[in-house]
């Protein structure tokens, strides 16, 4: 399956997404909320394929 995995520099990991709106959600939340003012932090957005037990082997969210 195709994915997007979208990383802002400076956290771990990216975050994966199956569907490219959500992946644009989280670009759009990592923008606003991610970044301050005078930052010059790259986001870096890939395509990638991987398999379902691949994808399902992922890390889940656990918080912050």
């Amino acid at each position: 399956m195709r994915v997007v995995k979208v990383k802002l520099e400076g956290l771990n990991g990216p975050t994966v997404f199956r569907d490219v709106d959500a992946a644009v959600d989280e670009l759009r939340t990592q923008i606003e909320f991610g970044l301050a003012e005078g930052d010059d932090t790259p986001i870096a957005v890939t395509f990638d394929d991987l398999s379902e037990e691949e994808y399902h082997a992922l890390p889940e969210f656990m918080g912050y």
